[in-house]
């Protein structure tokens, strides 16, 4: 038996079957519509990143997601889709090994004062009593 050799080393060297499978078993990972809402998410935050002559980074500074919090919200966007969005950008960066910046403080706080300032109007109809 030879000398071993470390991981790094022999990472470039793993059958390309093998680097498929794990390709196949993250796809399947995720249904059809949630992929595709990750990357409607992930392109509105880079139109928003080109709007700004920004080139999209991974990680996203947390400065950068705050700002995109506050371009959803500024477009009328409910809170429970900023929330949503944001989610999906958390998700590209844990599946890439990045920390995760929708777990900062900062960031939970805006997703918190994007509910408490909701405008959505209750839209239910008065119950009347027939009797």
């Amino acid at each position: 038996m030879g000398q071993p050799t470390s991981y790094s080393a022999t990472v470039p060297h793993i059958s390309g079957c093998l680097r498929d499978t794990v390709g196949m078993l993250l796809q399947a990972s995720l249904a059809p519509s949630s992929r595709l809402h990750y990357e409607r998410a992930w392109y509105k935050l880079v139109g928003f990143l080109h709007s700004l002559d920004l080139v999209p980074v991974l990680p996203v500074p947390i400065y950068i997601m705050m700002f995109f919090i506050a371009h959803l919200h500024n477009t009328g966007l409910a809170p429970a889709s900023i929330i949503s969005y944001v989610s999906a950008i958390s998700y590209f960066h844990k599946i890439n090994g990045f920390q995760d910046p929708a777990k900062s403080f900062i960031i939970s706080r805006l997703l918190i004062g994007a509910q408490n300032l909701r405008t959505v109007s209750d839209v239910r109809l008065p119950y009347l009593c027939l009797y």
